[in-house]
C-alpha cells in the first residue's frame, strides 16, 4: 500500500535507497489510508534546524533519509550534540506517547535530509487505535533512551581522548564503508558532540594522528579497519564494547 500511496506519489521518495524503503515500509505497514493522504514531504539543506526545543509538539517529522542530531540547548555558551540519528525515526512520537506538549530537544540536520511531517493530531489517532503500530514506536523510543543511558555512562568514567575515540569508534560503526571512515569535521562540532573543550578535542585529535590511530586531511579523518582495531584498543582496558 505505501509503495503506491506513498512512494510512487512522491519524486524524493522514489531517490531514497531500497534499505530506507523497506523500513518506510516496514514503519507504515499498518497506516490506514488517511494516515498516508495527510502527509508532507520535506527536503532540508545540511544545518537546517527543523524542530526547536519548548516549541509546542504540533507536528510529527519522520526521517527517511539522512543524519539528524538532536542538540541540547541549555547550554550558556553554545549547544550540546547528544544524539545522532539515521534511518526512519518518527521525532515527536517520544512526546505523543508520554503526553508531553512541548519538544523536548531541538533537531538540526547533519547532511541534506528527507523527513515526512504529519500532523501530531493524525500521528496520534493512528497510534492509539494500531496496537502494532504504538507498540513499534514504544521500542524505538524506548530504546533511543536506553542508548542515550548507556552513552552518558560512558561519558561519566571517560575523559578526553577516551572519550573521543569511542566517538571515533561510533562514527566509524555507524558510518564506514567498505572497512574506510571519512569524517568531516570541526573541533567545535566535536567538542559539542563529546562535551569537551575545543583546546581539548585539539590536543586528541594530534594525539590520534602522531601514534597513526587516525589520518588527517584537511577537514577530513580517515580511519581505516585496522585504525578501528586500535581506537577500540585504547580504550581496551576502561570499558568493553
Amino acid at each position: 500500500m505505501i509503495e503506491s500511496v506513498l512512494i510512487n506519489r512522491n519524486p524524493a521518495l522514489k531517490r531514497i535507497s531500497k534499505n530506507s524503503k523497506e523500513q518506510l515500509k516496514d514503519y507504515f505497514s499498518s497506516a490506514p489510508i488517511w494516515l498516508l493522504d495527510s502527509m508532507n514531504i520535506k527536503e532540508l539543506k545540511e544545518n537546517e534546524i527543523f524542530i526547536e526545543s519548548d516549541e509546542p509538539a504540533k507536528d510529527i517529522f519522520i526521517l527517511v533519509d539522512g543524519v539528524v542530531e538532536a542538540l541540547d540547548v541549555r547550554i550558556y555558551d553554545g549547544a550540546f550534540a547528544f544524539k545522532e540519528f539515521h534511518g526512519v525515526y518518527a521525532f515527536g512520537g517520544l512526546e505523543v506517547i508520554i503526553q508531553e506538549d512541548k519538544y523536548m530537544a531541538t533537531l538540526r540536520t547533519v547532511t541534506k535530509c528527507i523527513l515526512i511531517k504529519i500532523s501530531r493530531t493524525h500521528f496520534e489517532k493512528w497510534l492509539f487505535t494500531d496496537l502494532k503500530a504504538l507498540k513499534r514506536e514504544a521500542k524505538l523510543a524506548a530504546g533511543n533512551l536506553l542508548e542515550e543511558s548507556r552513552r552518558d555512562r560512558l561519558n561519566i568514567i571517560t575523559q578526553g581522548n577516551d572519550r573521543l575515540a569511542l566517538l571515533f569508534i561510533k562514527k566509524y560503526e555507524a558510518y564506514n564503508k567498505d572497512g574506510t571512515l571519512k569524517m568531516h569535521y570541526t573541533r567545535q562540532g566535536m567538542a559539542d558532540a563529546t562535551g569537551l573543550s575545543i583546546k581539548t578535542v585539539g590536543r586528541g585529535i594530534k594525539f590520534f594522528e602522531e601514534n597513526g590511530m587516525i589520518i588527517k586531511e584537511g577537514n577530513v579523518i580517515i580511519i581505516n579497519e585496522d585504525q578501528y582495531s586500535r581506537l577500540k584498543g585504547q580504550i581496551a582496558n576502561i570499558v568493553e564494547l
